[in-house]
């Protein structure tokens, strides 16, 4: 669990992952920052929270995830920024 609500949470940006990354059943309350992010493989958020009242919850912008990104039963509250967005999957 990461908390901190109305900033940066869990800051990921321009970070480059060989393989999969899994934020499965995570809980972040602040913003989690992905921008930019490069996996090799899957990009797994199933069943996490996302949280950032009045702020980006979810930052996805210019990642490129080289197979599938899960978003199923993931609970979003705040903006979710998917612009620039590439999966291989």
């Amino acid at each position: 669990e990461f908390q901190k609500q109305g900033e940066t949470a869990l800051d990921l940006q321009n970070a480059t992952i060989g393989q999969s990354l899994f934020l499965s059943s995570v809980k972040i309350f602040g913003e989690t920052d992905l921008n930019g992010l490069k996996t090799g493989g899957q990009l797994s958020c199933t069943g996490a929270e996302f949280q950032n009242k009045g702020g980006t919850a979810l930052n996805l912008q210019d990642a490129d995830i080289g197979q599938s990104l899960f978003l199923s039963s993931a609970k979003i509250s705040g903006e979710t920024d998917l612009n620039g967005l590439k999966t291989g999957g």
